[in-house]
């Protein structure tokens, strides 16, 4: 049997493919941690997991000041590294209408093969989440042009600004990236 195997055809034309590649997101909802990459629990003191809506667990981080929260994970194989674009989104909602300003900020670390740990990239901070009032929807810490490199690992450190009278309501968290459609081996690319 003959014919156009497309896994060994994407791969054959590393270098070639041009544009601004394909966006993928991953979700890391089940993989968000608390400080120091704690497991989260129903205890929603500084942040847990604990019913947001009937029928709709998620991340919930109590109006009681500023929450922390921690994401491990590898650049994707397929990250695109010269349109270096990430963000992290979290589908969010303030749970009240008394804090109208509440935003995530984050702190990020990459760790390359043969590196020291890097110092922090500062992403951008998100905009505003949204008040009870209004509907839930996607804020974005961004990581763009941070020299993200396939196969490095990265730690986030999430954290809010303060919000002491209304909790921070989570539904789900993905990272989103462009990729370049080709598996990165730093030994075949670099």
């Amino acid at each position: 049997m003959s014919g156009l195997n497309p896994a060994t055809f994407l791969k054959k034309l590393d270098g070639t493919i041009t544009g601004i590649g394909i966006k993928k997101s991953i979700d890391v909802t089940e993989q968000i941690k608390g400080s120091a990459g704690a497991a989260l629990t129903s205890t929603t003191t500084n942040a847990g997991i604990g019913a947001i809506e009937t029928n709709f667990d998620g991340i919930i981080c109590d109006a009681s000041g500023t929450a922390v929260l921690s994401l491990k994970m590898l650049v994707p194989r397929d990250y695109d590294k010269d349109i270096d674009k990430m963000r992290v989104r979290f589908l969010a909602q303030m749970g009240g209408s008394t804090n109208s300003s509440v935003a995530i900020d984050a702190a990020l670390f990459q760790k390359k093969v043969e590196t020291a740990l890097s110092a922090d990239l500062d992403p951008t901070i998100s905009g505003s989440i949204n008040t009870l009032a209004e509907v839930a929807d996607w804020v974005e810490v961004v990581a763009d042009s941070q020299g993200l490199i396939p196969g490095s690992a990265l730690y986030w450190e999430f954290t809010t600004s303060a919000h002491t009278t209304d909790a921070i309501h989570i539904y789900a968290v993905e990272v989103e990236y462009w990729s370049n459609l080709v598996y990165n081996d730093r030994d075949d690319r670099d």
